[in-house]
């Protein structure tokens, strides 16, 4: 039974043997000229990853290739990046293709190598995969960001949660919110979490990007927003006391309050100044159908201290609507007005506390559209369109026009209130047409009054011919 036994095993190994050397042989004659001494280097591996990686320990992943029996075993190797090979380990290829180095220098970083080791010896090349004994940094922990004072802003911190040890600085980025440029520093860890921004702008909002960098990198940031009201404060104003000579009131200090001082001597009062934003410019009217739409430009003195706009309309200064818009949008659709009646329509900038002038121009609303529209003849080149005037409206209109339009194209014919036909010649027969007629008075258009018309076929007979 033991001679019976040896004999399987020495068969089985055999078989390998010859797999192993066809498998060789195959790979031999992939090149232009096969290396015909020596056997051919094996397989390497198809691709390293680092699992995870902590402060003492790393954890090493790899594919294996697909001729895994033809395989002695697998080196692993992990050295310094800046120094010799210091630590290697063979494995059976039959083993889970992972490796963990423990007992490893804090955040230092190291270079993994994975061989694969043929049944004669021999060794593939070498993948390799860059790894940190360091673990992954959490974000930074309540940043803040307030003004404490009229033209500063203090930003501060707190140490990120997890993964502290390999803790190397933090990045710090400031930028005036929609603009496209930042101003980065790096901030040493073993400074105070704090930074002071002095000389910002009032008015104007700022964004602080905050991350915490390590030796893997940096982790995920946070940013923090802050704005300086658009109005000071009542302050004391020190006169001729050097800074050494104040001293702390004892008021305690919070995330939005700075310290106050006493000075020793004459402290005079400052009242509270206004940062007003200007006026608003550009203001124009349009009149279409039975609105106005208002559209203007910000202002260019301080548009930062701009909260709302505040839009009015009424026949007289004294009698007028008004509503409220975001600071964002700069135009406004005034509806329910009285056909063709004069309106006065005003537009300011609302501030903290104070807000500009209101700039204001007119609008006349547009009339009452045509009515019942029809065509009393149409041939193969011509056709009279016929409409009646709106009800009560007849002495508001300046004039009307009936346009006819086709494939895109416009031709229009205007004509006095006092008429209310369009004679439209130089047609196409066979051919549909739009006619579009609408009432104008003092560059104000009511709606459109649309109808569709069709042009005869060509010919004298009478009736005329269809199409």
């Amino acid at each position: 039974m033991s001679l019976g036994f040896s004999s399987r095993e020495n068969e089985k190994s055999s078989n390998l043997e010859q797999l192993c050397l066809e498998h060789h042989r195959r790979l031999d004659t992939t090149f232009a000229h096969p290396v015909l001494t020596g056997d051919p280097a094996p397989e390497k591996v198809k691709r390293v990853q680092i699992l995870s990686s902590y402060v003492s320990n790393i954890t090493a992943v790899w594919t294996l290739p697909s001729h895994t029996q033809c395989l002695q075993g697998i080196q692993v190797c992990l050295s310094p990046r800046d120094g010799n090979q210091t630590n290697c380990t063979i494995q059976s290829s039959h083993a889970h293709a992972a490796l963990t180095f423990t007992e490893l220098t804090p955040c230092s970083h190291y270079i993994v190598n994975v061989t694969t080791i043929s049944s004669s010896g021999e060794y593939s090349e070498a993948v390799t995969a860059s790894a940190v004994s360091a673990p992954s940094i959490t974000r930074v922990n309540n940043p803040r960001a307030f003004a404490t004072s009229s033209s500063s802003i203090q930003l501060d911190w707190e140490a990120p949660t997890e993964g502290t040890e390999c803790l190397k600085e933090y990045s710090v980025c400031q930028k005036i919110v929609n603009t496209p440029s930042n101003d980065c520093i790096n901030h040493a860890v073993d400074l105070e979490t704090t930074l002071n921004y002095t000389d910002v702008e009032i008015c104007t909002n700022y964004s602080f990007i905050l991350g915490a960098r390590g030796e893997r990198g940096e982790g995920a940031s946070t940013t923090v927003w802050a704005i300086i009201s658009c109005h000071l404060v009542s302050m004391k104003q020190l006169s001729d006391v050097r800074r050494s000579a104040m001293k702390p009131t004892g008021r305690p200090r919070t995330a939005r309050t700075a310290y106050m001082f006493e000075a020793v001597g004459t402290a005079v009062t400052r009242s509270p100044q206004a940062m007003t934003p200007g006026n608003v410019s550009s203001l124009e009217t349009l009149s279409v159908g039975p609105s106005v739409l208002a559209t203007w430009t910000p202002p260019s003195y301080r548009p930062q201290c701009v909260v709302h706009y505040e839009i009015c309309w009424g026949s007289s200064p004294d009698d007028q609507n008004c509503t409220i818009q975001e600071n964002n949008v700069t135009m406004f659709d005034i509806t329910e007005l009285t056909p063709c009646g004069e309106y006065i329509v005003g537009v300011r900038a609302l501030g903290k506390p104070d807000n500009s002038s209101q700039v204001n121009t007119t609008a006349i609303a547009a009339p009452k559209p045509a009515r019942s529209l029809t065509f009393s003849f149409a041939n193969a080149t011509s056709i009279v369109a016929e409409w009646e005037a709106p009800i009560d409206q007849s002495d508001c209109i300046d004039y009307y026009q009936a346009c006819l339009v086709v494939a895109g194209k416009t031709v229009c014919v205007n004509q006095t209130r006092d008429i209310t036909t369009a004679y439209i010649p130089d047609l196409r027969s066979c051919t549909s047409y739009a006619v579009n007629v609408t009432a104008w008075t003092d560059g104000a258009r009511s709606s459109i009054l649309s109808e569709q018309v069709n042009t005869t076929a060509a010919g004298s007979t009478v009736p005329p011919s269809p199409c």
